[in-house]
Parts: structure tokens; C-alpha cells; sequence
């Protein structure tokens, strides 16, 4: 432009420059045509241009957003931004981008996995603690209880501690050894013993120290373990009323070893 005021000698003039490096756009050149390049232009300029409104507060937010989506719409019908002749060689980039981005997340991975068990011998953190604490409780509940079916299942389980300390004077110590194990296992203390770990340890899940350590996949059935640990605790006090009662020795023989041998198997498959 020609102007009567002398220009400076320092003046710099822009320079204009690429919105992408060189190998890129050789890159994306090769992939699409001229036709598809030209579409993808006026497209990116209409969008540019176009009056979005960004105030989520404003009352026609909502209508001027599916205005927006219905306006991109009809762009990119009027400029589609890739042909029939393009569409191939584009769809072989994606395959191989998708392979190399499967490739990259799978040497994260590896990484994460290399770097847990390099700190499991790492220092004593509460979240471990509370882990050990848990898994420590929850397995000696389902001990007492297992041990408890499996004296009751025994025929005569009534009357094994006075058979045993019959049977103590003519024999080793593995019979007093037998003699006190069944009536501990039998006792009241234990039973009781045995629902108060499982009952305190009701918010332990197998995966809960790798919840708290950033687990990388994901983990479901959350909510069917804590169903099946709560259904497992109502039936043990119940059982362990109901035998306490007894209600089922008063009535046939061997019904309170069936009851122990149910609760057994419903213990195995529950847990």
C-alpha cells in the first residue's frame, strides 16, 4: 500500500508458514486428493466461522447446541471429507495406527505390571496393612466354620472328646491332641469366634489392594461378592441358632450331620 510517511528500515514483515510440518501434510497429501482436501477446508472454515455459544447457562443453550449439530450435519454432507477413492487407503492408515496405538498400550502394560512387582518387597503401607488384615480375618471366619461342619459331620461328634479321653490312657498324644481340637472346634467360643472375623471383614474383596494401587483393568462382580458375603453371614448365624436350639437333635439321628453337610457344601460354593 502506498503511503505518504517514509517506512522504517526495521520494519519486519510476517512470514507465512505451514499449519503442520512438511511431513505431515506429505503425508496427509498422499492420502487424499485434491477434492477431499478442498472439502475438508471449507468445512474447517465454516465450522470456524460458525457462532457457537459456550455460556451453559444461558436458557437456549441446549437449543443452540443441536442447532450447531444440525448445522455440522448438513456440512458434512455438502463437503464430504473423504471419497470413495480415498476411503481406502485411509481406512489402511486407521488399521495401522490402531495396531501401532494396541502396540504402544500393551508396552504400558507390561511396564506397570514390571513396576507392581517390583514394588512388592517396597516399604509397609497402611493400605497393605489393612489388605493382610482382611484377607487374614476373612479366612479364619471361613476356617472356624468349615472346621465346625467338618466335627459335625463326623458320626458320634457328640461324644468324640469322651471317646477320645477313654481311649487317652492307652494311647499317645494324638489322641489328646484329637481329643481337644473337636471340643474347641465344637464349642461355642469358636463358632461365635469364626462370625465375628467373617463379620469384620465383610468390606475385604480379593481385589481391594489392587483397587487402591491403580488397577489397569477393569474388575466387575463387585456387587455379586458383597451379596453372596452377606447372604453367606445371615445363614451362618441362622444355622448356628437353629443347631444351638436343638431343635434337629430332638428329631432323627442323623439330621444334624445332613445340616452340617449342607452348610458345608453351601460354605464351598458360596465362598
Amino acid at each position: 500500500m502506498a503511503t505518504d510517511s517514509p517506512v522504517s528500515r526495521n520494519v519486519q514483515y510476517a512470514i507465512a508458514r505451514p499449519n503442520s510440518p512438511p511431513r505431515l501434510r506429505t503425508q496427509e497429501s498422499s492420502l487424499f486428493c485434491n477434492t477431499c482436501l478442498k472439502n475438508q477446508h471449507l468445512f474447517a472454515a465454516s465450522i470456524a466461522q460458525y457462532d457457537v455459544e459456550l455460556d451453559t447457562r444461558d436458557p437456549n443453550y441446549r437449543q443452540k447446541e443441536k442447532e450447531f449439530f444440525a448445522y455440522r450435519r448438513r456440512l458434512e454432507k455438502t463437503y464430504p471429507q473423504v471419497c470413495q477413492d480415498c476411503e481406502p487407503r485411509v481406512q489402511s492408515r486407521l488399521r495401522e495406527a490402531g495396531m501401532t496405538a494396541k502396540a504402544d498400550h500393551l508396552r504400558r502394560m507390561m511396564d506397570k505390571s514390571r513396576a507392581r512387582r517390583s514394588q512388592k518387597g517396597g516399604p509397609v503401607t497402611s493400605a497393605k496393612l489393612a489388605e493382610k488384615l482382611g484377607r487374614s480375618l476373612w479366612f479364619l471366619g471361613l476356617f472356624g466354620q468349615i472346621s465346625w461342619d467338618i466335627c459335625g459331620v463326623l458320626p458320634g461328634h457328640g461324644d468324640l472328646g469322651a471317646d477320645f479321653r477313654e481311649l487317652e490312657a492307652t494311647s499317645s498324644t494324638l489322641w489328646t491332641v484329637a481329643a481337644t481340637l473337636t471340643e474347641t472346634c465344637m464349642s461355642d467360643r469358636w463358632v461365635q469366634a469364626g462370625l465375628f472375623c467373617s463379620t469384620v471383614s465383610i468390606w475385604w474383596n480379593p481385589m481391594f489392594y489392587q483397587m487402591r494401587t491403580g488397577f489397569v483393568n477393569h474388575i466387575a462382580g463387585f456387587g455379586n461378592w458383597y451379596k453372596f458375603q452377606v447372604l453367606m453371614i445371615m445363614t451362618r448365624c441362622i444355622f448356628y441358632f437353629v443347631i444351638r436350639s436343638n431343635v434337629l437333635a430332638q428329631s432323627e439321628v442323623g439330621a444334624e450331620m445332613a445340616a452340617h453337610m449342607v452348610m458345608l457344601v453351601f460354605i464351598l460354593l458360596v465362598s
